[in-house]
């Protein structure tokens, strides 16, 4: 039993098939091949999809691991490569999250400690206690 995807591409053989046998110019072996390039590139991950899912799998790794599962197991051609691809997108994409968390928690007690160095504590209490 066919799926509809192998019914489709037999149709476009029979077409090509007769396309060939009408004309007897027509290189039939060049109809062969673009038949099968056609059926392969409908087997294939879009390329607009694959972009998106580089992105979302850097800009939000959670998604992108989640992602990166449904094209593992799609049944596409390339499903696994870019299932792959997207992982290690989002193991990066949680490494740099993890990263900037990191250079923000250094550098804001930095910047505070600097701003309290010239006020005086005991100063700091007395000023809030009048305004209790």
């Amino acid at each position: 039993m066919n799926t509809p995807e192998e019914h489709e591409v037999l149709k476009k053989m029979e077409f090509y098939q007769e396309a060939a046998s009408a004309s007897h110019s027509a290189d039939k072996a060049a109809l062969a091949i673009a038949a099968m390039d056609e059926a392969m590139q409908a087997d294939r991950v879009a390329t607009r999809k694959r972009r998106w899912a580089y992105i979302i799998a850097l800009s939000i790794p959670p998604i992108g691991i989640v992602i990166a599962i449904f094209y593992y197991l799609s049944h596409k051609v390339d499903g696994k490569r870019v299932g792959y691809i997207t992982l290690i997108l989002s193991v990066a994409g949680f490494a740099l999250l993890w990263l900037s968390l990191l250079m923000f928690k250094a550098v804001i007690p930095a910047n505070m400690q600097s701003q309290l160095n010239g006020v005086d504590m005991k100063e700091l209490q007395g000023f809030l206690k009048e305004y209790q």
